[in-house]
């Protein structure tokens, strides 16, 4: 019985970050763990952590840890 805008508000004072910022950062360390326990593509790793597409994966998790996910394997 919430609006998106309270549940919003509500989740950002509990977690400290918006619902957006955690999902990222629940894919990016689901990510980071696949690349570094499994050999899979980098592609089936942006889809499996809900990327459409690989280069918005690979943005976005060079945002996030300041390497591309090829330079974070080396």
């Amino acid at each position: 019985c919430l609006s998106p805008t309270q549940l919003k508000k509500l989740f950002k004072a509990q977690m400290g970050t918006s619902v957006f910022g955690y999902i990222t950062q629940a894919r990016m360390e689901k990510a980071k763990t696949l690349l570094v326990h499994t050999d899979y593509p980098i592609a089936l790793i942006a889809e499996k952590v809900g990327y459409l597409s690989a280069s918005s994966f690979s943005r976005r998790f060079s945002e996030h840890f300041g390497l591309s996910p090829k330079a974070f394997l080396r």
